[in-house]
């Protein structure tokens, strides 16, 4: 495994690049984003406020569940946001409550 598992990239194909300096690093492909399709029926509607962030959002979501708080590129993912620091207050998001608790259950 190319990254720690739960990362939003653990599951995608790599390739070893040995360099000219004796290094081998590792060139992760691209992978496939969560899709808003992929999206069980549990899910909640959040309008953000301001100061509002992602991972606060994934920790509030999930029960006040700490270690998954660290899922907040799911919501970045299935609501198309590509700086999730810069969430304007207002925005209609999509809270997928059932795929950010189903997270790091895999053995």
């Amino acid at each position: 495994m190319p990254v720690y598992k739960d990362s939003r990239y653990a599951e995608v194909e790599y390739t070893s690049i040995y360099g000219r300096d004796q290094v081998t690093r590792k060139y992760l492909h691209p992978r496939d984003p969560k899709m808003l399709e992929e999206v069980d029926q549990d899910w909640i509607a959040h309008t953000s406020s301001y100061g509002d962030e992602l991972d606060l959002l994934a920790y509030q979501y999930t029960g006040d569940n700490a270690s998954k708080s660290k899922y907040w590129w799911i919501i970045a993912d299935v609501n198309n946001i590509l700086w999730p620091l810069d969430v304007e207050p207002g925005t209609n998001l999509v809270i997928p409550t059932k795929m950010l608790a189903s997270r790091g259950l895999r053995g």
